[in-house]
């Protein structure tokens, strides 16, 4: 009785623990999220999600028609995409998803911390589980994680209930608290969910080691019966992993130059060196040297991704010093020196954050799983060094050694290596005082934890009022009937994902994964131009020829969007704008572009031919490219784009933020302006900080090439109305410019050339669109949806080949006359996911039929 008073007892502390600590390092005044990325990512997905889930009644959409133009559903899985913490919320339609997000990080912080007390007291007991549990919610990226970036830290309650789960395995043969906490950990987040696997693989491993009567037979028994175990949770979540595999191989995306990023590239830039010893006729020692430059950080030792940072496992350098003590301690097992030598190598070698982060770069975001691993091995040590075990001359030597190793390699690591020296220190000193060793590392954690949460950017209250007041859903009660898209120009770095009620389909997207097709077209084509530091942002721009094409009829603004549109309604801080003239969504086109002419030209003659013609692969352009180019008289189609003369390179120096006023002839009043210049961020005009440059509010930003997500904007384009005005107030920031190869071009407002369909239906259930038209050979059916291999289509009953117009979107050639057409989406491989999944189930059902009414369970 008093045993069981002792565990509640430690519940309520634990509870209460973690509450305060959030509490301090929230403050007043503040919502449980952060500024970056959680208003703009990770709360409103899940209300998408659920949104479309009302909408259409489909659990499992395979198209998301309301973003980015329309996306594959399975782009977002990172997001929580049928997570079962999200999934719950969709029985909660009257709970506001913020509102829902920050309880459910709440929960999820504080469960964590008693799942860590329960995995750990079967194996030290009550007294340091509990220790061990306020250790863990103690854990800087742990603490961080659950306001700041929710997807690093939600799966993990239920990967330490998979520790718990193989516990009751291996003691009591029990495997659905297992299978059932591995399956919900994949789906709450396949990223993480590889580097937990790889954690409970290994914590299997140890438990096998453990037995006494571990002979090879036995191992390799065991071993067959552990991938077995393994394999029913993985192909349960099939149906989900499948479809989001092809998504993230088939959509892959560049990532910028910074060192952290390049070393994701170690096989290509080692090939790339060989090809170039070869052609150049370097010898063998520069083309071994080239290689080598390109995987040393792979395997020489980065201290940063394990310590001192939230985006690393956030470990003390006691931590590292009791994994040595564990695997040189007297009595060590096999067991012992698998489970440390495991975490010895995980901190010394990147090559494991480098595979785990799927060859993309070497962070130790993706180590967070392990971090249990590393209080277990603490508690251990210091239970070990109050029973004498430890080999303390072992201990003392290998510690030493290892940081001067680490140190000599890499001159970062040198402060790190001092950490590690000082939790070396501390071990000595207080071998055989246990609270006070668990006090200073209480104290150390703390620190780091309040120093690294102090830069935290929280969502204030009032900040999040304004954002997320009534006036856009007001406004939005002003838009007509029909399928067309809304921009909200206005904050869009919080409001990307977003969307404002059933009518709500738009063109931006801020995601890590999304079509790659769609991000060329708008990086490329167009003359968007890139505000914002993150290239994983594609909105914000300020371009209604944009717009207008893609079918974008309203924008609410605090500003004008310019000549083609007219305010239609008025907010008390932002208002409607509508273009009756914007593109359909869906239309028929008969002017036609081959691709391969379409390629010969440059931007803004590659927006007007956007919005004149349909662009295609195969087939004869309907205009002579040459006549559109040279303005000939009696051409199919004359170029109203008319270039102007301007000197074309400048180079100079800023020493601070500038603004200047050019005022152009009357004669440019009433037109669209384009510019386009290159910035040369290279030698004595490289950047050190972000370089922006602003003409009439359109402003384009390019990061210093160090920024890990580097955005790569060297050439900065413009579309520019001058509907009541011919000066250009121009916005420099501080920097070096060298700009190279300016054009200034004007036209008029150039008008399309379509017919709209009839019939135009849009079924979120089955992801699929119809319509009818009445076309003649060569006519084609053209639409703004983002083209994917899911996309397939039939006319009159009959199959109909999809193919990609427009650089980036679906369409599809027309008959002879009535066109019934019909284009459904189906995510790629989730048929095959599913049959696999069904697989699962029935090792599922054959495990809960071998349990025999709970033997198992």
């Amino acid at each position: 009785m008093c045993g069981k008073k002792n565990t509640k007892v430690y519940y309520i502390i634990i509870i209460l623990y973690g509450i305060i600590l959030a509490a301090i390092l929230l403050g007043c005044g503040n919502l449980y999220g952060s500024m970056t990325d959680w208003l703009g990512q990770h709360v409103v997905f899940p209300e998408l999600f659920r949104q479309v889930f009302y909408e259409s009644g489909q659990l499992i959409p395979n198209f998301l028609f309301q973003i980015g133009g329309g996306q594959n559903a399975f782009h977002f899985t990172y997001y929580g995409f049928l997570s079962p913490v999200i999934l719950i919320s969709y029985l909660l339609p009257f709970v506001d998803m913020t509102a829902y997000i920050i309880g459910a990080s709440f929960v999820l912080y504080l469960m964590t911390g008693i799942s860590v007390f329960i995995f750990l007291k079967r194996h030290l007991g009550e007294r340091k589980a509990f220790v061990s549990a306020i250790l863990y919610l103690t854990l800087s990226p742990v603490n961080y994680h659950f306001h700041h970036h929710i997807m690093f830290v939600w799966y993990l309650p239920f990967l330490i209930l998979g520790l718990i789960g193989l516990d009751s395995y291996f003691e009591k043969k029990k495997r659905i608290l297992f299978i059932a906490s591995a399956f919900c950990m994949i789906l709450t987040n396949y990223y993480f969910s590889v580097g937990s696997l790889v954690c409970l693989f290994v914590y299997a491993f140890y438990n096998i080691l453990k037995e006494e009567k571990c002979t090879l037979k036995y191992f390799w028994k065991k071993f067959w019966q552990v991938v077995y175990l393994f394999l029913i949770p993985v192909l349960l979540s099939a149906f989900v992993l499948f479809p989001t595999a092809y998504g993230l191989f088939s959509n892959s995306r560049s990532y910028g130059s910074s060192e952290s990023v390049s070393t994701g590239n170690v096989v290509s830039d080692a090939l790339g060196a060989i090809s170039e010893g070869a052609s150049t006729g370097n010898s063998i020692m520069d083309v071994v040297g080239n290689i080598w430059k390109g995987i040393e950080n792979l395997i020489l030792p980065n201290l940063q991704e394990s310590f001192l940072d939230n985006f690393s496992m956030g470990i003390t350098g006691l931590m590292l010093v009791a994994v040595i003590g564990n695997l040189t301690c007297k009595n060590r097992k096999k067991c012992d020196v698998f489970l440390y030598g495991f975490l010895l190598a995980l901190v010394a070698f990147p090559l494991f954050s480098y595979l785990l982060n799927g060859m993309l770069y070497v962070r130790g975001k993706v180590l967070i799983p392990f971090a249990v691993l590393f209080v277990f091995a603490l508690c251990q040590f210091i239970e070990r060094s109050e029973q004498q075990e430890i080999d303390w001359k072992k201990t003392v030597g290998f510690t030493v050694l290892f940081v001067v190793v680490c140190s000599l390699v890499r001159q970062d690591n040198l402060l790190f290596g001092l950490y590690i020296l000082c939790g070396l220190g501390a071990a000595i000193i207080f071998r055989k005082k246990a609270e006070i060793l668990y006090l200073c590392t209480w104290v150390v954690l703390l620190a780091i934890s309040f120093r690294e949460n102090q830069d935290e950017k929280y969502v204030s209250v009032d900040f999040y009022e304004q954002l997320y007041s009534d006036e856009i859903e007001a406004l939005m009660e002003n838009t007509g009937d029909g399928w067309f898209r809304t921009n909200v120009s206005y904050q869009e770095n919080m409001t990307a994902n977003r969307t404002y009620g059933s009518k709500f389909y738009g063109t931006s997207i801020y995601s890590s994964t999304f079509n790659r097709l769609y991000q060329d077209f708008y990086e490329n084509y167009m003359g968007n131009n890139e505000r914002y530091r993150n290239s994983f942002l594609t909105s914000g721009a300020r371009n209604e020829l944009f717009y207008t094409f893609t079918g974008t009829r309203y924008i609410i603004s605090e500003d004008d969007p310019g000549m083609y549109y007219e305010k239609v309604a008025e907010g008390t801080h932002l208002n409607l704008y509508e273009n009756p003239s914007a593109y359909p969504i869906v239309y028929k086109s008969n002017r036609i572009m081959k691709e391969s002419d379409f390629d010969t030209v440059q931007f803004p003659y590659t927006a007007e031919y956007l919005l004149t013609h349909t662009i295609v692969e195969n087939g004869e352009s309907t205009d002579a490219i040459s006549k559109m180019k040279e303005n000939e008289e009696g051409a199919d189609y004359i170029s109203e784009i008319v270039e102007c003369d301007v000197p074309q390179n400048y180079q100079f120096v800023l020493e601070k933020k500038e603004t200047y006023e050019i005022e152009l002839d009357e004669s440019y009043r009433g037109k669209v302006l384009y510019l386009t210049f290159e910035i040369a961020n290279e030698g004595e005009f490289r950047n050190k900080q972000d370089i922006r440059i602003g003409i009439n509010g359109v402003t384009n930003k390019l990061t210093k090439d160090t920024w890990q997500y580097y955005n790569g904007n060297t050439k900065f384009d413009y579309v520019i109305s001058l509907e009541d005005t011919n000066t250009l107030t121009i916005e420099i920031t501080k920097g070096l410019y060298d700009i190279r190869n300016l054009h200034m071009y004007t036209s008029p407002i150039i008008v399309g050339n379509y017919e709209a369909t009839s019939d135009l239906q849009m079924d979120t259930f089955k992801s699929e669109i119809s319509c009818s038209v009445n076309g003649k050979n060569g006519d084609y059916l053209v639409t703004s949806i983002p083209f994917d291999k899911g996309f397939s289509a039939s006319i009159n009953g009959e199959p109909a080949k999809v193919e990609v117009v427009n650089k980036a979107f679906v369409g599809l050639q027309l008959e002879e006359g009535e066109n019934q057409i019909v284009i459904k989406y189906t995510s790629p491989l989730f048929k095959e996911g599913c049959l696999v999944s069904l697989l699962g189930v029935m090792l599922l059902i054959y495990e809960l039929l071998r349990a025999k009414g709970g033997k198992y369970l």
